[in-house]
């Protein structure tokens, strides 16, 4: 049994040692109301994924569906950029895909736009294979000064679909006395 054990401890550790970390960055990120504006406290997530799940998730967030937004890998935006280090590991030889979604606030719930980061080329989508060195795999989505193509989200209000529903009841209520 101690055999196993230290057998499955020299695989964990050799796997931990030919790991790389990956980080991301995004810079110039402006305001939705004055885009000559840094925008200071937006949300900006790193979304592990492809391009398949970037259009799903823009599908969603269009239809106010933020349940599928992974905030794991989460920044607030300071003076216009959002940067982290050492998010996650990614074994040695395999292969990263990401992008960043930058809310128009600190929160989901308060957010009112997206805005899908670009790297200088326009892709959105960023990929990058560790080698078997195992060093660290950088995200730089770039300048978004002139990439202030910001989509509006659906915001659910639940104060109107109540209303509706008190008016159909009332109505109903109605007829059926009458």
């Amino acid at each position: 049994m101690k055999k196993l054990l230290v057998a499955i401890g020299v695989v964990a550790i050799a796997a931990i040692s030919n790991a790389a970390s990956f980080s991301w960055s995004v810079a110039q990120v402006k305001q939705v109301t004055d885009t000559t504006q840094n925008a200071t406290g937006y949300l900006a997530v790193y979304m592990i994924g492809g391009t398949a799940d970037l259009s799903s998730l823009q599908t969603k967030l269009l239809a106010g569906d933020y349940s599928t937004v992974d905030l794991t890998y989460s920044k607030t935006t300071s003076n216009g950029s959002a940067n982290m280090s050492g998010q996650g590991n990614i074994a040695s030889g395999a292969s990263q895909s990401g992008y960043v979604i930058i809310f128009d606030a600190g929160t989901l719930d308060d957010a009112q736009n997206f805005l899908v980061a670009q790297n200088s080329s326009g892709d959105q989508v960023l990929s990058r294979t560790v080698g078997t060195s195992g060093t660290a795999v950088s995200f730089a989505f770039g300048s978004q000064a002139s990439n202030v193509a910001w989509q509006s989200m659906a915001v659910p209000e639940p104060t109107s679909g109540l209303l509706l529903v008190l008016g159909m009841a009332g109505l109903a209520l109605r007829r059926r006395r009458a």
